[in-house]
């Protein structure tokens, strides 16, 4: 609105929204499990015998997986088929799955570093949770149905294995092992 002389003035007026949310959307991140560079002791996991899982200490608040890390010293294979799992923590010993998609990766005989990207299957996490990785299937006429990933172990932790011969079977019987962990780690957003 002007007025006679020329001035302007802005008339008031009111909008209506429906809500307004907030937020700091500043993201943080971290490393958790086995971060240390230097070896330790081996760890096996056989094509279609079992699982190895490793506890994971998080804080209880709520983040989310964004990639899975580990070292393979030696694929005695070709290639081998992995799966990956991940558990709730249940007094101490793995619980509930946490995601029902199937995590599936494939390992060359010369990769050494592992880094599988999580992001797509949206894992959340709050507390302690474990996580699993599985050998499927190789592919070597030499070690058909026997091949062996040897992996860096940490120095303590907790660690249980499943032994099975079929993906789908049953993983009630969780198996303690000795006081060491396998040296997965995972990167969370939170």
């Amino acid at each position: 609105m002007i007025d006679e002389k020329g001035k302007i003035y802005l008339e008031p007026k009111i909008y209506e929204f429906k809500e307004i949310i907030v937020e700091n959307s500043k993201k943080h991140y971290k490393r958790v499990g086995w971060t240390a560079k230097k070896r330790w002791k081996y760890g096996t996991l056989r094509t279609k015998n079992g699982q190895a899982l490793t506890k994971i200490n998080w804080k209880n608040i709520k983040g989310r997986i964004q990639d899975f890390m580990f070292r393979v010293d030696s694929l005695r294979v070709d290639s081998m088929l992995v799966k990956v799992k991940f558990y709730e923590d249940k007094n101490g010993i793995p619980g509930e799955l946490l995601i029902k998609d199937n995590v599936f990766y494939m390992l060359k005989r010369n990769t050494k570093d592992i880094a599988i990207d999580l992001k797509p299957y949206g894992i959340n996490v709050k507390g302690n949770f474990w996580v699993g990785l599985q050998a499927v299937e190789s592919w070597d006429k030499e070690f058909w149905g026997g091949a062996v990933i040897m992996m860096e172990k940490a120095s303590s932790g907790n660690v249980y294995y499943t032994f099975y011969n079929r993906i789908d079977s049953d993983e009630s019987s969780f198996l303690k092992g000795k006081g060491v962990s396998y040296g997965y780690n995972l990167l969370i957003e939170y």
